[in-house]
C-alpha cells in the first residue's frame, strides 16, 4: 500500500472513529483486506481491537485471527500488538521478549521504544543495559522522524 493512500485511509478512519461508524472503518480497510494487504489486515484488527468495545465475540475474533495474518507477513506492528495482548508482558517471558525484538527488528517504534525501557529498567530476563537501550531509544527516534507527516488515527 502506498504511503499516500495509508495516510488518507488514516485519516477517514479517524473521522469515522469520530462519528462511532465501525462500519465506515470496515468499507474503507476491507477492499485493501481482501486483496490481502498487511498494513490493511493490521489497521482494520486494531481498529477494532484497540478501539471498540469487542462486543461480538465472533467480529473480536475475526480480528484476531486478521492480526495474526498480519503478523505472520511481518507486520511489525501486528507483532507487537499481538506480543503485548496475549503473551504477558508483566513477567519475564522469552516468548514475548523474543516477539518483541522481532517486531523492533522489523521496525515497530512501538517495539523499538518498549525494547529500550525494557533495557534501561533490566525489567526483562537480560541484564540493565544502557547500550542496547540507547541503540533502541535511537532506531525508534529515527523512525518516527520519518513518521512525522503520517497521521495516525486516534480512539480519543
Amino acid at each position: 500500500m502506498k504511503e499516500i493512500l495509508r495516510q488518507e485511509l488514516l485519516a477517514k478512519t479517524k473521522q469515522a472513529l469520530e462519528a462511532d461508524d465501525w462500519n465506515a472503518i470496515m468499507r474503507l480497510w476491507q477492499p485493501w483486506v481482501q486483496q490481502g494487504d498487511a498494513e490493511a489486515e493490521y489497521q482494520l484488527a486494531y481498529h477494532y481491537l484497540w478501539c471498540s468495545p469487542c462486543d461480538d465475540d465472533a467480529t473480536c475474533e475475526d480480528m484476531k485471527e486478521l492480526l495474526r495474518i498480519a503478523a505472520g507477513k511481518d507486520h511489525p506492528d501486528a507483532i507487537w500488538f499481538l506480543a503485548n495482548r496475549e503473551i504477558h508482558p508483566q513477567e519475564t517471558n522469552p516468548e514475548f521478549e523474543r516477539q518483541l525484538r522481532r517486531a523492533g527488528q522489523l521496525g515497530s517504534v512501538h517495539a523499538q521504544h518498549q525494547l529500550g525501557v525494557m533495557n534501561a529498567t533490566g525489567e526483562w530476563s537480560g541484564p540493565k543495559d544502557l547500550t542496547e537501550s540507547a541503540r533502541w531509544y535511537r532506531l525508534a527516534a529515527k523512525r518516527e522522524t520519518r513518521n512525522l507527516n503520517i497521521i495516525w488515527a486516534s480512539c480519543y
